[in-house]
Protein backbone atom coordinates (compact mmCIF):
# COMPACT_ATOMS: atom_id res chain seq x y z
CA UNK A 1 0.00 0.00 0.00
CA UNK A 2 1.41 3.42 -0.97
CA UNK A 3 1.93 5.96 1.77
CA UNK A 4 1.83 9.73 1.51
CA UNK A 5 5.17 11.59 1.78
CA UNK A 6 5.30 13.67 4.96
CA UNK A 7 7.36 16.32 3.16
CA UNK A 8 5.55 16.95 -0.17
CA UNK A 9 2.40 14.78 0.22
CA UNK A 10 3.11 12.75 -2.95
CA UNK A 11 2.49 9.00 -2.96
CA UNK A 12 5.55 6.96 -1.93
CA UNK A 13 5.78 3.45 -3.42
CA UNK A 14 9.53 2.88 -2.98
CA UNK A 15 12.04 3.59 -0.21
CA UNK A 16 12.29 7.22 -1.35
CA UNK A 17 9.73 9.79 -2.52
CA UNK A 18 9.86 10.18 -6.29
CA UNK A 19 9.06 13.90 -6.04
CA UNK A 20 11.34 15.27 -3.31
CA UNK A 21 13.75 12.41 -2.52
CA UNK A 22 12.88 12.04 1.16
CA UNK A 23 13.27 8.58 2.65
CA UNK A 24 10.07 6.68 3.34
CA UNK A 25 8.79 7.46 6.82
CA UNK A 26 9.78 5.14 9.63
CA UNK A 27 9.48 5.63 13.36
CA UNK A 28 12.57 6.51 15.31
CA UNK A 29 13.81 3.40 17.09
CA UNK A 30 17.06 1.74 18.11
CA UNK A 31 17.90 0.75 14.52
CA UNK A 32 17.33 4.32 13.33
CA UNK A 33 19.54 5.79 16.12
CA UNK A 34 22.37 3.33 15.37
CA UNK A 35 22.13 4.16 11.67
CA UNK A 36 22.26 7.87 12.49
CA UNK A 37 25.37 7.40 14.62
CA UNK A 38 27.06 5.57 11.76
CA UNK A 39 26.05 8.23 9.23
CA UNK A 40 27.23 10.97 11.57
CA UNK A 41 30.81 9.92 11.01
CA UNK A 42 30.55 9.08 7.32
CA UNK A 43 28.40 11.85 5.80
CA UNK A 44 26.82 15.23 6.26
CA UNK A 45 23.57 16.41 4.71
CA UNK A 46 22.28 19.78 3.58
CA UNK A 47 20.20 21.85 5.90
CA UNK A 48 22.57 22.79 8.75
CA UNK A 49 21.76 26.52 8.73
CA UNK A 50 18.11 25.84 7.92
CA UNK A 51 17.88 23.50 10.91
CA UNK A 52 19.65 25.95 13.24
CA UNK A 53 17.35 28.79 12.13
CA UNK A 54 14.23 26.66 12.67
CA UNK A 55 15.42 25.35 16.03
CA UNK A 56 15.95 28.93 17.22
CA UNK A 57 12.69 30.31 15.78
CA UNK A 58 10.35 27.38 16.44
CA UNK A 59 12.02 24.45 18.25
CA UNK A 60 8.82 22.52 19.02
CA UNK A 61 7.57 22.58 15.44
CA UNK A 62 11.00 21.59 14.09
CA UNK A 63 11.25 18.60 16.45
CA UNK A 64 7.65 17.57 15.74
CA UNK A 65 8.22 17.71 11.95
CA UNK A 66 11.32 15.54 12.23
CA UNK A 67 9.67 13.00 14.52
CA UNK A 68 6.54 12.88 12.36
CA UNK A 69 8.57 12.08 9.25
CA UNK A 70 9.36 15.33 7.41
CA UNK A 71 13.15 14.88 7.51
CA UNK A 72 14.48 15.85 4.09
CA UNK A 73 15.09 19.52 4.95
CA UNK A 74 16.45 18.94 8.44
CA UNK A 75 19.99 18.21 9.54
CA UNK A 76 20.39 14.86 11.27
CA UNK A 77 19.92 15.45 15.02
CA UNK A 78 22.84 13.32 16.25
CA UNK A 79 25.28 15.05 13.90
CA UNK A 80 23.78 18.43 14.80
CA UNK A 81 24.26 17.72 18.51
CA UNK A 82 27.93 16.79 18.00
CA UNK A 83 28.63 19.83 15.83
CA UNK A 84 26.87 22.28 18.14
CA UNK A 85 28.60 20.80 21.17
CA UNK A 86 31.98 21.22 19.50
CA UNK A 87 31.18 24.77 18.38
CA UNK A 88 30.00 25.62 21.88
CA UNK A 89 33.20 24.28 23.46
CA UNK A 90 35.35 26.15 20.95
CA UNK A 91 33.55 29.45 21.56
CA UNK A 92 33.51 29.00 25.34
CA UNK A 93 37.16 28.14 25.78
CA UNK A 94 38.91 29.85 22.85
CA UNK A 95 36.90 32.98 22.13
CA UNK A 96 35.17 33.90 25.39
CA UNK A 97 38.02 32.61 27.57
CA UNK A 98 35.95 30.59 30.00
CA UNK A 99 39.05 29.16 31.67
CA UNK A 100 40.33 32.62 32.62
CA UNK A 101 36.88 33.66 33.85
CA UNK A 102 36.61 30.52 36.01
CA UNK A 103 40.15 31.01 37.38
CA UNK A 104 39.30 34.59 38.39
CA UNK A 105 36.07 33.43 40.02
CA UNK A 106 37.73 30.63 41.98
CA UNK A 107 40.56 32.87 43.18
CA UNK A 108 38.01 35.48 44.30
CA UNK A 109 36.05 32.81 46.16
CA UNK A 110 39.30 31.50 47.73
CA UNK A 111 38.83 28.00 46.39
CA UNK A 112 41.65 25.62 45.60
CA UNK A 113 43.47 26.55 42.42
CA UNK A 114 44.49 22.93 41.84
CA UNK A 115 40.89 21.71 42.19
CA UNK A 116 39.74 24.28 39.65
CA UNK A 117 42.58 23.44 37.30
CA UNK A 118 41.74 19.73 37.43
CA UNK A 119 38.03 20.44 36.94
CA UNK A 120 38.63 22.75 33.96
CA UNK A 121 41.05 20.29 32.39
CA UNK A 122 38.46 17.52 32.65
CA UNK A 123 35.55 19.59 31.33
CA UNK A 124 37.65 20.99 28.49
CA UNK A 125 38.76 17.53 27.41
CA UNK A 126 35.35 15.87 27.67
CA UNK A 127 32.93 18.77 27.09
CA UNK A 128 31.04 17.16 24.18
CA UNK A 129 30.83 13.83 25.97
CA UNK A 130 29.53 15.47 29.15
CA UNK A 131 26.83 17.40 27.26
CA UNK A 132 25.74 14.41 25.20
CA UNK A 133 25.67 12.08 28.21
CA UNK A 134 22.77 14.08 29.65
CA UNK A 135 20.57 13.35 26.60
CA UNK A 136 19.45 9.81 27.64
CA UNK A 137 18.44 11.04 31.09
CA UNK A 138 16.53 14.00 29.70
CA UNK A 139 14.81 11.65 27.22
CA UNK A 140 13.60 9.47 30.10
CA UNK A 141 12.22 12.53 31.87
CA UNK A 142 10.42 13.80 28.76
CA UNK A 143 9.08 10.33 27.96
CA UNK A 144 7.53 10.20 31.43
CA UNK A 145 6.27 13.80 31.30
CA UNK A 146 4.78 13.44 27.80
CA UNK A 147 3.73 9.77 27.92
CA UNK A 148 0.31 10.59 26.43
CA UNK A 149 1.97 11.56 23.12
CA UNK A 150 2.59 7.88 22.37
CA UNK A 151 6.22 8.30 21.32
CA UNK A 152 8.95 5.81 22.07
CA UNK A 153 12.18 6.46 23.99
CA UNK A 154 14.28 7.01 20.85
CA UNK A 155 11.88 9.67 19.57
CA UNK A 156 12.39 11.52 22.85
CA UNK A 157 16.16 11.31 22.39
CA UNK A 158 15.73 13.29 19.17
Amino acid sequence: MAESCFNCKSLVNENYCGSCGQKKYSRIDKKYILSELENTILQTNKGFLYSIKNIIINPGKTAREFIDGSRVNHYKPVLLAFLLSGISAFISFNIIGLIEIMEAYYSKMHLSSQLMSDYMSFTTSYNSLIMLSTVPFLAIITKIAFRKWGQNYYEHIV
